[in-house]
């Protein structure tokens, strides 16, 4: 199962580009009208803005999204840290196995409730875990359970005893969201 990120992850490139527009196009008809040099700086600072929002767009397009496969969940990036003239980034496959994990969280801010996101935190016997949350999960409540049929399979199946994780308690579905099993069109 791939799963692109929530597209709020564009609202914090979108809302600076926005405020450098307004700002550019009120500069240049009030204070520094006929002041061309000034006028040319101000939509130079705004060719700025415009090209981070290009940059985040773009890689948003290109690796925003995870897979969920049936042995481990892969978070796809752009490594950025390593020779960073040389276009195309690389892609980065940051992985966690489910046979290491002991437990799956689902965390939603106020704002994510609001648009549509959660945050999917996941907890380890490793003392280093690479990938330990996935934020701006779209649907987190089909992508949670989804995630946790894979890693914690019904107690037939696994030969495990029914524990808090299983039986949904603890930090389970109901605990999280507030209503137990709520798909994302429900009220």
């Amino acid at each position: 199962m791939a799963v692109r990120r929530h597209p709020s992850t564009l609202i914090r490139p979108i809302l600076p580009t926005l405020f450098a527009l307004a700002s550019a196009g009120l500069l240049s008809n009030t204070v520094l009208h006929g002041n061309q040099p000034d006028i040319t700086f101000v939509w130079s600072v705004f060719t700025v803005f415009l090209l981070r929002l290009i940059w985040k767009t773009a890689e948003y397009s290109s690796v925003g999204y995870f897979l969920i496969t049936s042995h481990r969940i892969l978070l796809v990036s752009w490594d950025t840290r390593h020779e960073p003239m040389k276009l195309p980034f690389p892609k980065v496959f940051t992985e966690m196995p489910f046979a290491k994990m002991t437990e799956v969280r689902l965390r939603r801010s106020s704002r994510g409730r609001l648009l549509g996101y959660g945050e999917l935190i996941f907890e380890s016997v490793l003392q280093d875990q690479a990938l330990r949350t996935i934020n701006y999960v779209p649907y987190p409540e089909v992508v949670f359970a989804k995630v946790r049929s894979v890693i914690f399979p019904s107690t037939k199946n696994a030969g495990r005893q029914a524990g808090p994780r299983q039986a949904g308690g603890g930090a389970g579905i109901g605990d999280d969201l507030g209503r137990a099993g709520a798909g994302p069109n429900a009220a």
